[in-house]
Formats: structure tokens, sequence, C-alpha cells
């Protein structure tokens, strides 16, 4: 019953290749005095070696925050990361390969796009939760839910513009 079920996309690996996290001393980062501002990015390479198609998908999580006055009215950011009260960069890197003969390049990287990123996105929201709780931040960063073909046509959208800039 699995085997008919099973994805022709495998998924080989991940790991954490980067992990930042600054918090400013000066700051007052009581949760209700701050505002989070999340960016997520990808990126993907697809090779083929052989008869398998592989690819390595990279996620970039930062969280850059500001503060709220005493009136309710969001901080300007003076001086980009120094003034930040919260700052955290990450990057999670997966590896999928599926055979050649399975499917062409071009539907390997569309399932990579939308499968990878919706595996490997909890498994980075995991780890900026359990990682900013154990350095003291009560509620922990905890990246929002995606909606990862949004994410997916918003990326294409811009690299199509930035192809007709050239």
């Amino acid at each position: 019953m699995v085997d008919e079920a099973k994805s022709i996309l495998e998924f080989l690996c991940y790991d954490i290749i980067d992990f930042e996290f600054k918090k400013n001393p000066k700051s007052d980062c009581s949760s209700e005095n701050i505002v989070l501002h999340p960016n997520i990015d990808y990126d993907l390479h697809v090779e083929q070696h052989e008869d398998e198609w592989v690819a390595v998908l990279f996620i970039d999580y930062n969280v850059t925050s500001s503060l709220i006055d005493k009136e309710g009215s969001e901080k300007q950011k003076v001086d980009e990361e120094k003034d930040y009260p919260l700052y955290l960069s990450t990057q999670i890197v997966g590896l999928f390969s599926s055979n050649v003969s399975d499917m062409d390049k071009k539907r390997f990287t569309n399932l990579v796009e939308v499968s990878g990123l919706a595996s490997l996105f909890p498994l980075l929201r995991a780890h900026c939760s359990a990682a900013t709780a154990a350095l003291g931040l009560n509620p922990p960063i905890t990246p929002p839910l995606i909606n990862i073909h949004k994410l997916v046509e918003r990326k294409r959208s811009s690299e199509s513009k930035e192809g007709t800039k050239e």
C-alpha cells in the first residue's frame, strides 16, 4: 500500500547551515514592545548526475525588528542591524533526487520547488522556535505558516522581472 503512494521525489537529507541571533542589550525586548519583520527567500540548484536529477534547495529566513513607542507607533530604524532590538538569520538546505526516467528537468524543478519547500519549511520553523526558546525568548520566534504556492509565484515573478531588465 505504501509503495503505491510513495513519491517519485526523494528527500535525502537536510541541515541547518547557518544560524545567527542578536539581541540588542540597549533595547527593551519585551514582546509587547517589538514588531517583527520576517523575510523568506529560497534558492534552488538542479543538476543531472548520471540517471538522477539532484536538487539542492536553500531556504533563507531573516527577521529584523523594531520597537513600538509609548503611543503605539513603530519607531523608525536608524542604523539597520545595530538598532534592531532582535535580529535572526538562519539558512536550511535540503537535498532531493529523482530518477531521470520518471520526469524531465522542468517537472523535477517544479516538484522540488513546491514539495521541497513544503518539506523543509516546517523543519526550519521548529528549529527557529526551539533555538530562540533556548535563548530565553518568551514567546520564541516561530516563523509564520506560509503559502508555498504564493512564495514560488513571487519568486518566479521576481526572476522574470530581473530577466527582462538584462
